[in-house]
């Protein structure tokens, strides 16, 4: 094998349909797309090497000969044709019976051997040699080689051809024969300046019989997202993968390289990859690189009449320097008068190679020239450059009006930047302003409103209690007041409860003796509100009321709708969901009516609607509030508030549990989303669940990643802890499984200060469950000592379901808490039979999974119903009932294959009950395509090899043999040829 043709450590992502293409017109077989050779264009670090090493990869495992030149950057010191004497030396090194052989059939290209082209090398007496001989000599040696087997010539990198190879690269492209030698020259079409060499070449080229010209595009975003998969072992959040995506621009190197910085922080730009970035720019004329250095300033884009005002430079003297930039390929036109870099990239390693000062002055021009307001500009373009010119009082002022530009049009991520840049400046341009400043307390007000919007409430609190910690004593009482308001909200809504209820406190003694007024009643709903979270239900009613009469009476819809919401879960606590609905219904009603002042309130209150449908079991009509709630927060421009993204989170668990895993994966899915951290780490624990139903083993990767927020966030590991158990245990340590279980539990009852709660319950029959199945490989010491670490842990389980519905909290457990305590009962009963351990008999047994498998029938968990239809079967298989268990482990099967749930139909292949089908069913259900595709299955094919037999994708074949491995019900491609070759499927 050539040294070039190894397999390249960079996946091969993204490029299917140009490699089919490629080989296709290169086919002999191919009939009008057939072609003798190809020429293969695109920019610098698009893919053309990686593509051309799969190509003559494919070629060798096709029995061909494949000879690979390269072009170098030699300038005028280039060796005349050296890409073929490299082409025919690594001919020589690897094949040295075939260059003897080429050299016998043709003698003069011994003279293009590298050997002969060594100082001293070459003898006295050899004679010169002719052009149109050499010329006829390499193409008689390609026949030659051809006569045995196919012969692929890839020349790279001919835009540094020198003039010799080009001509012979012109006459053998000319020059088509009937023998199987193809040719594939590749060039960079961003280094095509106007007076080029290569351009006439490629005119010339182009119009020959035979040749064709393909041009490499960039990759996709979504193939862009694969190609950083499969370089980074390690999870990537949304935000840094979107970074990626959108600066490389679908260059595949540029990809690479920002993948490798990514544990650099230290670095904006991979140092590789600037310099590489640069060299283009370094060949500009002296005016065009200031035109490209001012640009870089502006940004990715600038339009023609800033940068002019900007540079101050004649007309003609600007137009002939932005004329050669353009040319060069590093500017290209943007709209009707702007220009823009031609990667975001290139932009970004200008900017970083400018001097300090360069910097400082050139930001300083752009922002006096958009503060005279002559040339259009927006607020955040001139707090950018007066930042950056470290004229600080302007930026102050640009920064806040920025911020409120962007919270006028639901943009609240970018409000918070700009809040956040705007508190950094406040103390140098206020250096002797009080920490208790009106102004600097409205800062602070919007900036924790804008950040709860974006969905940074960990960030807003963080803000709000630190302002809080400094304000003065004698600070005005109005601003406290609110100060107080917005911690609280903020604090309760990350179930910071006992703070919320002290701040909440706090401000409604600040309105002691005051008539009725939008503080008053503010204070008093919210002090309704965080009562309840403490457990002070009848001060949370009587607050609630007062606050429904006062919001009532002022015409306050957010405070109404918050005091209607806070006597609906009273209600609903109390064992009243008739009247829980109703006032949750009005309050729906009244925030809607509020218009977008009203928007939080409204997302709250249809949340907790959501929630009192779903522990009723109306699981329909609560994903229907769960789905407003996130369109609704999505059209306010504050998809990631707290309530939008629980809603979304909750949705998710509400399709998984209904047996959606595709629409589950969909809605948790932040694929071309840019969330905050938080938002993507608690919808990624929700998506968990059903990568660990489908046995997906990356899972466990992302547990480092969800840890840090483990404490923030008690519902990330509660959400997270079955998928990781039942991982930890597919991937062979069952202990680990038990470890992680406690660790989850302890960092929830430290968060929520709360032992007993209520997920203990699903986490211990998971955790039982684990020990259960893992029991099979454990000697009896190990089953026993199972038994004993996870008794307290039932006991606990037990005490929390118990607790939860005492005579002193009347709670409805609701149908999905019911069906994990009876889940947890029969796991206990199974873990005990099989430990040995006060075993129960095998009726107590049966009885216990069947009252399981009602349960979760009855709420409509379709997957956990499938499990207890599969462990309720093995023990009726057992106890000899096998007409009742072969009828519930099909039905197991059923489910298990719609939803893709390999571990599951693991399980159910141990217990050997596979309905055998009939050859005419099985048939029926293939299609013309799947018939050949299970024809080459058996043959023994990979998805690559049918893929090349039948024309189509790998990825295509792969699809084809999935759809065939669900309808034969096998679980290999050995087990389908098996049943193909039984039931005589094919011939």
């Amino acid at each position: 094998m050539i040294d070039d043709v190894v397999l390249s450590p960079t996946p091969f992502v993204g490029r299917d349909e140009d490699f089919a293409r490629l080989r296709a017109l290169l086919d002999p077989e191919a009939g009008s797309l057939g072609a003798h050779a190809a020429l293969l264009a695109g920019e610098a670090g698009v893919g053309k090497t990686r593509l051309l090493r799969e190509l003559a990869l494919q070629a060798q495992e096709d029995g061909a000969l494949v000879l690979v030149g390269h072009c170098l950057d030699l300038d005028a010191g280039a060796l005349p044709y050296l890409p073929f004497s490299d082409a025919f030396g690594r001919l020589r090194r690897e094949h040295p019976e075939q260059a003897d052989l080429a050299i016998t059939a043709a003698p003069a290209i011994a003279r293009l051997f590298p050997s002969r082209r060594m100082m001293g090398q070459v003898e006295a007496e050899d004679s010169r040699v002719d052009r149109s001989e050499l010329y006829e000599a390499v193409y008689d040696a390609l026949v030659t080689l051809a006569a045995d087997q196919p012969v692929l010539l890839v020349i790279e990198d001919v835009h540094w051809a020198d003039e010799s190879s080009r001509h012979l690269l012109s006459f053998l492209l000319a020059r088509p024969s009937d023998s199987p030698v193809r040719i594939v020259a590749s060039y960079r079409s961003d280094d095509l300046h106007r007076r080029h060499p290569l351009r006439a070449a490629l005119a010339e080229w182009g119009r020959l019989d035979g040749v064709a010209r393909l041009a490499l595009g960039p990759l996709r975003a979504s193939d862009v997202r694969q190609l950083v998969h499969s370089l980074r072992s390690g999870p990537v959040t949304e935000q840094s993968m979107r970074a990626i995506i959108d600066r490389a621009e679908g260059n595949a190197f540029f990809a690479e390289e920002l993948v490798a910085a990514l544990d650099d922080s230290s670095a904006l730009l991979p140092l590789d990859l600037a310099e590489l970035l640069m060299v283009r720019v370094e060949r500009l004329s002296a005016d065009a690189r200031q035109i490209v250095r001012a640009a870089a300033v502006a940004g990715r884009r600038v339009s023609h009449p800033l940068l002019a005002a900007v540079l101050d430079l004649p007309d003609n003297e600007l137009d002939q320097a932005i004329r050669v930039a353009v040319d060069s390929y590093v500017l290209v036109l943007s709209g009707d008068s702007g220009y823009a870099f031609r990667h975001a990239l290139l932009a970004e390693a200008v900017y970083e190679d400018l001097l300090p000062g360069e910097r400082v002055r050139l930001h300083a021009a752009y922002a006096q020239v958009l503060a005279k307001g002559e040339i259009p500009g927006t607020a955040a373009e001139l707090a950018r450059h007066a930042r950056k010119s470290l004229d600080q009082p302007t930026a102050l002022v640009a920064s806040i009006r920025a911020a409120k530009e962007a919270m006028d049009v639901a943009a609240p991520w970018e409000a918070t930047r700009h809040y956040e840049e705007a508190l950094a400046l406040w103390p140098a341009v206020h250096p002797d302003s009080s920490p208790g400043d009106p102004e600097l307390v409205a800062l602070t007000l919007s900036a924790a409103e804008a950040m709860s919007a974006a969905g940074h409430p960990f960030r807003a609190q963080s803000l709000l209690a630190e302002r809080l910690a400094s304000l003065p004593d004698d600070a005005d009482t109005a601003d406290r007041l609110w100060l107080l308001h917005e911690a609280a909200t903020v604090e309760v809504s990350i179930a910071l409860y006992d703070e919320a209820y002290r701040h909440a406190t706090e401000a409604l003694a600040l309105t002691d003796g005051a008539q009725a007024n939008e503080g008053r009643a503010r204070s008093v709903a919210l002090l309704a509100r965080t009562a309840l979270e403490v457990d002070h239900d009848e001060e949370a009613s009587s607050w609630a009321m007062e606050a429904l009469a006062q919001a009532r009476e002022l015409g306050l819809v957010e405070t109404e709708a918050g005091a209607r919401e806070t006597l609906a879960r009273i209600g609903q606590r109390s064992g009243a969901p008739e009247e829980a609905e109703r006032w949750l219904i009005e309050a729906v009603e009244r925030a809607t009516s509020g218009g977008t002042g009203a928007v939080v309130a409204e997302l709250r209150v249809r949340m907790t609607l959501a929630f009192l449908y779903y522990d009723l079991g109306r699981v329909d009509e609560a994903i229907e509030q769960l789905q407003a709630t996130v369109r609704r927060g999505a059209e306010a421009g504050m998809p990631w508030s707290v309530h939008a993204m629980d809603a979304r989170v909750l949705l998710t668990l509400a399709e998984y549990n209904r047996g959606n895993w595709d629409e589950s994966e969909r809605v948790a899915s932040v694929v071309g989303d840019s969330p905050p951290p938080y938002a993507e780490a608690a919808l990624a624990a929700a998506a968990t669940l059903v990568m660990a139903g489908r046995g997906q083993v990356k899972l466990l990767r992302l547990l480092p990643l969800l840890r840090t927020w483990w404490r923030k966030d008690a519902l990330i590991p509660v959400n997270i802890a079955t998928p990781a158990m039942e991982m930890l245990q597919l991937s062979g340590d069952p202990i680990a499984a038990l470890d992680i279980r406690d660790e989850i539990a302890a960092s929830v009852a430290a968060s929520w200060g709360n032992p007993l709660f209520l997920a203990q319950i699903r986490l211990a029959a998971v955790a039982v469950g684990v020990a259960a199945k893992a029991s099979r490989d454990w000697s009896e010491a190990e089953r026993k000592a199972a038994v004993k670490r996870l008794s307290p842990v039932v006991a606990k389980a037990t005490e929390a379901a118990h607790g939860w519905v005492s005579a002193d909290a009347v709670r409805p457990l609701g149908p999905e808490g019911v069906a994990w305590l009876d889940r947890l009962r029969a796991e206990w009963l199974r873990l005990r039979l099989l430990a040995d351990v006060d075993p129960p008999t095998p009726s107590e047994l049966i009885a216990a999974w069947r009252i399981a498998l009602e349960s979760a029938t009855a709420d409509n968990m379709v997957f956990e119903q499938a499990r207890c239809q599969a462990r309720l079967g093995a023990f009726l298989l057992a106890a000899g009932e096998t007409e009742e268990a072969r009828e519930l482990i099909d039905a197991a099967r059923v489910t298990g294959r719609r939803l893709g749930a390999e571990p599951l139909l693991a399980e159910l292949r141990e217990l050997g009950t596979a309905p055998r089908r009939s050859a005419a069913n099985a048939a029926e259900g293939l299609t013309a395509r799947e018939r050949e595709v299970l024809s080459l299955v058996a043959a023994g094919r990979t998805n690559r090899q049918i893929g090349q037999a039948l024309f189509i994708s790998g990825k295509t074949a792969s699809v084809h043999v999935s759809n065939i491995l669900a309808k034969l019900g096998a679980g290999s491609r050995t087990e389908a040829a098996a049943i193909a070759r039984r039931d005589a499927l094919i011939d």
